[in-house]
């Protein structure tokens, strides 16, 4: 498996990995994917945040993406913020999950981030990705909760 940073040639196979998110994840209930929005941002993060791709194969496996931000009461700190991480569903008993995971908090750390802070989704009740949080250390501080208006 061979993970590196996104190029803008990635970016139609990350929209076609956004819309499969959209279709398992609560948010379909509220919002709809926007291709041009979805690419918009995706090329916006490789340029100013991060997006490392996971290739297994020649193969696209999975994403994560973020960025470098500030805990908005302490101006001081400086946080990696993962904005979205998403694993093909045949490559998730492989490597790609764990190893995306761990190339972004390494480029955390090499910024001088002092926090990592990653979102987890509530499917049915439950947080699936609770375990493995908190075996690598995680913990939770804050959920949210989302009202469609």
């Amino acid at each position: 498996m061979l993970i590196r940073e996104a190029k803008v040639t990635d970016v139609d196979t990350l929209i076609a990995m956004g819309h499969r998110f959209l279709g398992m994840s609560p948010f379909a209930s509220h919002t709809d994917l926007i291709d041009d929005d979805l690419a918009y941002a995706i090329c916006n993060l490789i340029d100013n945040g991060i997006v490392f791709i996971a290739e297994q194969e020649g193969e696209i496996a999975g994403v994560i993406a973020g960025q470098l931000s500030s805990l908005w009461f302490n101006r001081r700190s400086k946080v990696a913020i993962e904005l979205a991480w998403w694993v093909n569903e045949n490559h998730r008993k492989g490597r790609a999950a764990i190893g995306l995971l761990k190339f972004f908090e390494d480029w955390a750390v090499a910024r001088g981030a002092t926090m990592i802070v990653m979102s987890d989704l509530t499917i049915n009740g439950d947080n699936p990705l609770d375990p493995l949080f908190k075996k690598l250390g995680y913990s939770v501080v804050e959920r949210s909760h989302v009202k469609g208006v």
